[in-house]
């Protein structure tokens, strides 16, 4: 099997896992850690996104939980990440801006969406500011875990890959 396939898979089963497993704390994945990074490996390889997105569908429809318009602001707030992940150079310091980037943008867009399209506050100000103002505390777990899966999956990634480099410079491939 070759590398590509690996690559894609691991993405895919990842995005699935993390999306699946539970956190003790709201918000607090590791999915917004692989988004990001599988944006900074679509510059290797190509469409990846497509494997991380796909892991998500597949979690959504395992778990029953697909809903149009959610799903797609979900995803659409994903690409986004994806994407700045694709435009950030690979390095911690890189890393941690766009996962706090990131991780805003998806706040802003997701609770927008939830004030938007549903009844839950209303369509004024004040209900905006409202829907803003109750997300605080997820706001704060999602930053947490941006940063913190970031630099825990580059350091294994980079170890891995380190690893991977010195097995091949051994074995003269």
């Amino acid at each position: 099997m070759n590398d590509k396939k690996i690559v894609f898979g691991c993405f895919t089963l990842a995005t699935f896992a993390a999306v699946m497993i539970p956190s003790p704390f709201p918000n607090f994945s590791p999915l917004f850690a692989v988004l990001l990074i599988c944006g900074m490996w679509s510059r290797t390889y190509k469409h990846l996104w497509v494997a991380a997105i796909g892991g998500y569908i597949l979690a959504q429809l395992f778990q029953e939980l697909f809903s149009l318009w959610g799903t797609l602001t979900i995803v659409g707030a994903y690409l986004i990440f994806i994407g700045i992940g694709f435009l950030t150079k690979y390095g911690y310091r890189n890393a941690i801006l766009a996962a706090l980037i990131g991780g805003t943008i998806f706040f802003i867009t997701t609770n927008f969406a939830v004030w938007l399209i549903s009844d839950m506050y209303p369509h004024t100000w004040q209900g905006l500011n409202t829907c803003y103002t109750a997300a605080l505390p997820f706001y704060r777990n999602t930053l947490a875990a941006c940063v913190c899966y970031t630099v825990v999956f580059m350091f294994a990634l980079n170890r891995i890959t380190q690893s991977k480099a010195f097995v091949q410079e051994e074995n003269g491939l």
